[in-house]
Formats: structure tokens, sequence, C-alpha cells
């Protein structure tokens, strides 16, 4: 084997080379984004089931008295724009 030829063989296992990591390196980075997006689904779930947990949540007596508080005690604002009344009030 001639020193020419040892040289195209070393030129195109160079080449078979960088396209093999070339294909290492997006096949990482396509991992590393359908990991990100697996991660994403699970936080959206779990954020999905506490909203639920927490709209089917019983209200305990300590909350229902916090916001009847609140509520009663809220300050009244009466609308003088007569604008903004129904016409069944005019």
């Amino acid at each position: 084997m001639s020193s020419n030829d040892l040289e195209g063989l070393i030129t195109v296992y160079r080449q078979r080379l960088k396209e093999a990591e070339q294909r290492l390196r997006q096949q990482t980075e396509e991992n590393e984004r359908e990991r990100q997006k697996h991660a994403e689904d699970i936080e959206g779930e779990r954020k999905r089931r506490m909203n639920a947990e927490q709209i089917t949540q019983k209200t305990t007596l300590m909350e229902y008295l916090r916001l009847c508080h609140e509520h009663l005690f809220e300050p009244i604002s009466i609308e003088t724009n007569k604008t903004f009344l129904p016409k069944e009030l005019l």
C-alpha cells in the first residue's frame, strides 16, 4: 500500500469520524430537547393536578371565617355615573 493510499484512507476515516461526531451531537441535542419537554410536561401536569385539588378541596372553618371577614369588611363603592346604570334603574 502506498503512502497516497494511506493518506486517502486516513482522510476517509477522518471524514467518517466527523460525520459520526456530528450525528452524536445531533442525537445528544435531540435527547436533551426531549428530556426538557418531558420535564415541562410533568411540571404542567403537576400544576394542573394541584389546581384541580385546590378547586375540589373542602373549605376549612378557618378559611371560611377569613373569607367572610374579608368580604364583610371590604369598602363599598357606589357608582355615581348614571351612564353605567341599567335602563331599568333610570
